[in-house]
């Protein structure tokens, strides 16, 4: 089984548990016995370290000191428990600085879980070299329009593809696991619901053509443990509900855009109670609603809102909201479709 993990997969693995990151040696185990293939390119490496600081800039953005300027009335100081409170939230910095110092070391020193994973992967991985031809079919790739790719000076994509064409021996079926759109059929971006995705008609086509075999899409890796390794387990629920909180929590459209993108690679396993509480957190908090102008906020909720079991309320609290902060510049049809 060939298998391309592609760099925004792999800098999801830092929002990841040290628990689920643990769970996912059994993918080194899968390679390293032969049974799965891993390819990946140079052109991957570097993506994943260029941008790897980024990805942590995101979460530490949100995290800030405890504060001791607790606002209580004088005659508070009268108690005992007031020194205890002091006291604990003394406590709470000095622990938080130790901890922000020890973690600030492992970032420096790229010895998070993920770090180290993310090194092993590369360690067993085929990792095709990028050569000047690569560069040139890439480059002509994009002049000319065909997938994958952002139709950007940045060409990444298209020679990740270009790579895999050169090196996977002809009859190699090819499972690739990326959140990156340019993959995917656009028909089943916008109908998918809950069905997996499937990947682009003229990249399915290319690969037949190239090395008479499939190639095959998914968004996220639990999509393509759950259908080829249901024994690998990351714990989606306890990531939803983290993702969830800092949604509800978010006191800045930054918090809430770090909340959604969390989101993004859970949609598979958004339910209808989860949408009717982003809904109402949307409609509560300020910082979240604005959101639903975002062109890529905006596709998300527009998808989920579709999900099978949500009640007619959520659709119609979602699309007044919609209609209220609906800007000149329209950003989609916020009925979707919908039968409200």
């Amino acid at each position: 089984m060939n298998l391309f993990i592609d760099t925004n997969i792999l800098l999801d693995f830092y929002h990841f548990s040290k628990s689920d990151i643990d769970e996912l040696d059994k993918l080194l185990s899968l390679v390293k016995t032969g049974i799965v293939t891993l390819w990946a390119t140079e052109q991957l490496r570097q993506e994943t370290i260029r941008n790897r600081d980024s990805k942590l800039s995101d979460a530490i953005t949100n995290i800030s000191r405890p504060k001791g300027d607790i606002q209580l009335p004088v005659f508070y100081k009268e108690f005992q428990e007031y020194k205890a409170l002091m006291s604990a939230i003394r406590a709470a910095k000095m622990t938080f600085d130790a901890l922000n110092e020890v973690v600030n070391e492992a970032i420096a020193t790229t010895k998070l879980a993920a770090d180290v994973f993310i090194v092993e992967l590369f360690e067993v991985a085929n990792v095709i070299p990028i050569t000047a031809d690569i560069v040139n079919k890439a480059n002509m790739r994009r002049l000319i329009g065909n997938p994958p790719g952002k139709k950007t000076h940045t060409i990444g994509d298209e020679i990740n593809w270009e790579a895999l064409l050169a090196a996977i021996p002809r009859g190699g079926t090819l499972h690739i696991v990326s959140a990156d759109a340019d993959y995917a059929s656009p028909i089943s971006l916008v109908t998918r619901d809950r069905s997996p995705l499937k990947i682009n008609r003229y990249l399915a086509q290319e690969w037949s053509e190239t090395h008479k075999a499939d190639v095959f899409l998914y968004g996220s890796l639990t999509m393509f443990f759950s259908q080829h390794f249901p024994d690998i387990n990351i714990a989606i629920k306890s990531e939803k509900e983290d993702a969830l909180f800092w949604l509800d929590v978010a006191r800045s459209k930054k918090d809430s855009k770090y909340a959604f993108h969390l989101l993004f690679r859970l949609v598979d396993y958004i339910t209808p109670d989860d949408v009717r509480d982003i809904v109402d957190v949307m409609i509560s908090n300020l910082h979240v609603g604005d959101l639903v102008l975002d062109r890529e906020v905006n596709k998300f909720l527009e998808l989920i809102i579709k999900t099978p079991g949500v009640d007619t309320v959520t659709k119609r609290k979602y699309v007044k909201h919609y209609m209220e902060r609906q800007a000149d510049d329209e950003v989609g049809d916020p009925l979707g479709g919908l039968d409200i």
